[in-house]
């Protein structure tokens, strides 16, 4: 028995998967419009407990036909959408980035990608855009919904004739939320991407179909859903701690508008009607194609976006009419069709799992191509700083412990202050110190964290205010000759996203006040508490007659070099990434005119990376076709190597 079409839920979906996509594509006003998933969260347990206690009531409930009904709805376009980016990945993609497409191939098809995104970075990092398959942790989510759910409905119904499904499944719920609230200030991305913290957004659903119908007479409650979901969509941000309190928000948005079952001519608006019902398929195919994007390193302009957000809606229409219709609308009762559907999904996690065991399958690159592939992937994943130092760091009952001393009994010893900028400098400075016997490196870093004391991130985790002062409380001490502080100062202060260009983010700077995390108002207003905090705190160190110098930002490139050497390999068409110096110097000009205050009034000495990374005139990114950056922004050794006449003064000021 099908369920009755309404249009109110069909318009809710159009405005869910709005949002979504014009949040990932970055219009203007749409920097919340992550809250469309759980708008479609909310949707999906509100229907989902219809079906179920609907067909548990007439007494024909099956577990096998409502999974299966599940897989029908969900499989067949998200196989479709998976085989076309490994064959097209094949062709196209350089063995890591090919490695990594089956990996989210197969969990994807698996539905348990939301695991494997929750153990690497966030969802709203630089490099989530070079994750074909993010989009599909929200699909992994309902899917291990839809396993246990039938089962909590089927016992609620069985207890007391179901009398009492309401206060049980609000009190689910009202668990999940608060274990949600709790889950985000300690582990962030488990929090984001792991069933436990999201059934309070399905269950919302499942508490509105259970309220009495009276409900629905109560007046603006449709209107006030709708604001709800649009004021979210506009005033959130990456910012925010999601999905704790704010993400009650939206829910409760959708929940009044699915409650207040209102059916409005504007629903029935052709647009409004088709991209609610191609929602499903908008969703699938918007992310690959932002992904392809960025990929080949597209220039971002509202012409571009509105050429790619259309191109989206043309593969959405193509999915739904000719994969996403036919399959929820035919029958396979015959064998031969449900073997054959069968095996093209095993088959194709199968060769998802080999493309990953084989890295890439690399025999597929010609010779000569493969090996300089092969050397610039290599740099992608090697990172010179211990693990075990990074790791002491993570906590305050390990850090800062010994700062990874090398060795800690030399008498004189030099600081250095920083993030990952400074942990890259490690091979290059250990090779400075073996000449002197009497200086040791005190390695003051924690990676994600500006060497500023007074300022945090908006993820509690880092610890940045609490490790900074200890890191300067050393860095006061008698045997400290010379401190070095360094780090990526135009991604805290200035809100630059790599990855994709120079591109602003639409949001403040990532750095907030200590120790209530008070945003900044503005980025001006970033520099300047950072400029504050550094006059005192370098002056503090100069007064004591230390040696203070202060790194100057390192040329950055718009994508990460490797990747974009490995790219053009494969894809001819990419075009170049040189950089003068005088771009460097105007992309970091208000940067460098705050360490310029600073030197002048503490005494610091400034050291900039660019005098020996842009001698030429033109910034250097690679040696002989191989890369010495890691990304956009960190270099490996070779690249560190080049810096060695700016890190030796540091050392020496130490004797």
């Amino acid at each position: 028995m099908q369920l009755a079409f309404r249009n109110d839920v069909n318009a809710l979906r159009a405005l869910a998967v709005t949002a979504v996509v014009c949040f990932h594509f970055g219009v203007v006003g749409f920097t919340g419009g992550f809250v469309g998933v759980d708008v479609f969260f909310v949707i999906s347990g509100y229907l989902m407990t219809q079906i179920v206690v609907d067909r548990i009531n007439r007494g024909y409930f099956s577990l096998f036909s409502f999974y299966l009904a599940r897989a029908r709805r969900i499989v067949p376009a998200l196989l479709a959408l998976v085989m076309v980016l490994l064959t097209l990945g094949f062709i196209w993609l350089a063995p890591l980035d090919y490695a990594l497409l089956g990996k989210y191939a197969y969990s994807a098809l698996g539905f348990y990608s939301n695991y494997v995104f929750a153990g690497e970075k966030g969802y709203f990092d630089n490099d989530a855009h070079t994750k074909w398959l993010l989009h599909t942790w929200s699909l992994s989510v309902e899917w291990q919904f839809y396993v246990g759910f039938p089962l909590l409905i089927l016992a609620i119904q069985n207890f007391k004739s179901g009398a009492y499904s309401l206060p049980i499944v609000a009190f689910v719920a009202a668990i999940s939320l608060l274990y949600a609230t709790w889950e985000v200030t300690q582990v962030p991305q488990s929090a984001f991407y792991l069933l436990p913290s999201r059934s309070w957004e399905l269950l919302s659903g499942a508490i509105v179909y259970y309220l009495p119908s009276r409900f629905s007479r109560i007046p603006l409650l449709l209107q006030t859903g709708i604001a709800a979901i649009l004021s979210s969509s506009y005033f959130y941000t990456a910012a925010f701690t999601f999905p704790g309190f704010w993400a009650t928000i939206p829910v409760l948005g959708a929940c009044l508008i699915l409650l207040a079952n209102r059916d409005f001519a504007w629903m029935r608006v052709k647009p409004v009607a088709y991209l609610g019902t191609i929602s499903y398929s908008l969703y699938l195919w918007h992310w690959p194609i932002l992904v392809a994007a960025r990929y080949t390193e597209i220039e971002f302009r509202p012409v571009t976006v509105a050429i790619l957000i259309s191109l989206a809606i043309l593969l959405a229409s193509l999915s739904y009419a000719f994969i996403e219709k036919p399959f929820s609308q035919a029958r396979f009762d015959g064998e031969r069709k449900a073997l054959v559907i069968a095996l093209i999904f095993v088959a194709t996690i199968g060769f998802s799992c080999w493309v990953t065991r084989d890295a890439g399958v690399p025999g597929r690159i010609p010779n000569g191509v493969r090996e300089l592939i092969a050397a610039n992937d290599a740099g992608r994943v090697k990172w010179p700083f211990p693990s075990s130092c990074a790791a002491a760091m993570s906590s305050l009952e390990t850090a800062p412990g010994s700062y990874c001393a090398e060795p800690p009994e030399k008498p004189n010893k030099v600081v250095i202050w920083g993030d990952s900028i400074a942990e890259q400098l490690f091979t290059t400075v250990g090779e400075i110190v073996k000449d002197r016997p009497k200086t040791g490196i005190l390695w003051a870093t924690r990676g994600g964290c500006m060497p500023v004391r007074g300022l945090a991130r908006f993820e509690p985790q880092y610890l940045c205010p609490q490790l900074n002062d200890i890191f300067f409380k050393r860095a006061l001490q008698e045997d400290v000759k010379a401190v070095l502080l360094t780090g990526l100062w135009m991604n805290y202060l200035e809100g630059v996203r790599y990855y994709y260009g120079f591109e602003q983010s639409p949001d403040l700077p990532i750095v907030c006040r200590a120790p209530g995390c008070d945003h900044f108002d503005s980025r001006s207003d970033a520099v300047a508490a950072a400029h504050d905090q550094l006059i005192i705190d370098v002056g503090q160190l100069t007064q004591l007659g230390k040696r203070v110098y202060l790194l100057l930002p390192i040329p950055s490139f718009r994508v990460p070099v490797a990747t974009h050497i490995v790219k053009s390999k494969m894809l001819p068409w990419i075009r170049g990434m040189e950089m003068s110096a005088g771009d460097n110097a105007e992309y970091t000009r208000r940067v460098r005119a705050m360490f310029d205050d600073v030197a002048a009034k503490t005494g610091a000495i400034l050291l900039d990376p660019s005098s020996e990374l842009c001698k030429s005139g033109n910034c250097q990114y690679a040696e002989n076709g191989i890369s010495i950056y890691r990304d956009a922004f960190h270099l490996l050794p070779a690249g560190t190597e080049k810096l060695k006449p700016l890190l030796t003064q540091v050392i020496d000021a130490a004797n």
